[in-house]
């Protein structure tokens, strides 16, 4: 699954790019918002993970298209101050971290949507006939098994 990294910070983006290819996912890097939008377009991300700077001063970063069950993240250095997200901001994003000291946490956050995206069945690159096979096999398979079980009686 596809984690897209918006940011200026080339070594912080670098740093979060290893920490998701080691974690299994494909992080794809882009240093502004009309880019992160087409990288987003030609695959879903699971997390888009957003500098809080260029979400409040670019409406762009906002409308970067997600897979199902994903989500927008904001983060800032720990140098810079923490100053209130817009309320019109805030409704958009599942948390607002300070990396690197909470990479960890972002991690833990990606690994639960990439979770709860296979969990829901809707992955990307299945499709619903495709779930709709997978259901009728396992009933098949049951009745096949109750049939079975019927003839030991």
């Amino acid at each position: 699954m596809t984690v897209l990294l918006l940011g200026h910070d080339g070594a912080l983006l670098e740093g979060l790019a290893q920490l998701f290819a080691m974690a299994g996912f494909q992080p794809v890097i882009a240093h502004d918002a009309l880019d992160a939008v087409d990288l987003a377009r030609a695959e879903l991300p699971i997390a888009a993970v957003i500098d809080r700077a260029i979400a409040v001063t670019d409406a762009a970063a906002l409308r970067i298209p997600l897979a199902a069950h994903g989500a927008l993240v904001l983060y800032r250095a720990e140098h810079e101050t923490a100053v209130p997200l817009p309320p019109a901001i805030a409704r958009h994003v599942v948390a607002d971290l300070t990396l690197p000291l909470e990479r960890q946490r972002l991690l833990a956050l990606v690994r639960t949507l990439s979770q709860r995206e296979r969990e829901s069945g809707r992955a990307i690159g299945e499709q619903p006939e495709d779930r709709a096979r997978k259901d009728n096999r396992g009933t098949q398979r049951r009745r096949g098994e109750l049939k079975d079980a019927e003839e030991c009686i």
